[in-house]
Formats: C-alpha cells, structure tokens, sequence
C-alpha cells in the first residue's frame, strides 16, 4: 500500500470513527509530534517537526544563495 494509499484509508476510517477513538488518535499523533528527536547546540530539545522545519529553511536559505562554502568558513575562523 502507497503511502497516498494509506491517508486515503485513514481519512475513510476517521470519517466513521467515534468520538473515543478520535480522543485516541489525537493523543496519539500529538505525542508523536512531540517527541524529542535531537538537541540544539544550546541544549533546546527539538522535535521531529521542528527539525524538519529547520531543514526546510536551510534549504531555502541555500537556494537563495546564502550558504558558505567551507574553505570560506575555514578561511574566516582563521580570523577568529
């Protein structure tokens, strides 16, 4: 089963659900989106979301062109 496949079957299931396996579901997906899945280097626990959020705009960043190769990184903490 694709994975297009599989939400399609969960919106079918969820559309029928009673209320007590909703409450269920929602317990569910909110505690798998809380978990914590790394580390700031401050410390600052980061989930799964807040992760991938950070990527997604590292990735924008980088295709606006404002990422530093690293012989420039290399070349400025030689200044530090």
């Amino acid at each position: 089963m694709t994975i297009l496949q599989k939400r399609k079957r969960v919106k079918e299931l969820i559309d029928k659900a009673s209320e007590p396996l909703l409450n269920e579901i929602i317990k569910l997906a909110e505690a798998k989106s809380r978990k914590v899945v790394g580390y700031t280097m401050e410390g600052t626990e980061l989930t799964k979301g807040e992760l991938q959020q950070i990527v997604q705009d590292a990735e924008v960043r980088y295709k606006k062109g404002e990422a530093i190769t690293h012989e420039k990184a290399r070349k400025q903490s030689k200044k530090w």
